[in-house]
């Protein structure tokens, strides 16, 4: 009996450990995705009607994927232990305004941040959207 109960109480330490870490990973993905926003909504300047276009180079059109993202490093012994890819998605809304009866471009840009990574054998990610005008 009191290896039973020994064994019990081995294996709900594990698990609440293995949620932990899961959790911990979670929040430091999203820290990750945050940095990305934040990038896209402060690099400038960001103007796309200039001539020539004035874009920063992380609000650039298109896909964008970076492999190899700290995750999350032990804090004993500074070995990475987890890593992952984060893509980032930049489109333009295309939306319009109209003023009397002229149609006029917004200039409002979307931004996807997605980070990846695989726990346990298990995929994981989290995704951020965000929305940025330019600055005319």
């Amino acid at each position: 009996m009191l290896a039973l109960l020994g064994a019990g109480s081995f294996w709900t330490m594990n698990a609440m450990n293995v949620y932990a870490t899961s959790a911990r990973l979670h929040s430091e993905a999203i820290a990750k995705a945050e940095q990305q926003v934040d990038a896209v909504l402060t690099k400038g300047p960001f103007d796309p009607v200039a001539n020539p276009q004035l874009i920063p180079t992380v609000l650039t059109p298109g896909t964008t994927t970076q492999n190899g993202v700290l995750i999350y490093k032990d804090p004993v012994t500074g070995q990475v232990t987890v890593t992952g890819t984060m893509t980032t998605v930049v489109t333009d809304t295309g939306l319009t305004g109209t003023v009397g009866s002229t149609p006029t471009d917004l200039n409002i840009w979307q931004a996807t941040v997605t980070v990846a990574w695989m726990f346990r054998g298990k995929n994981y990610s989290v995704s951020l959207d965000t929305m940025r005008a330019g600055n005319q």
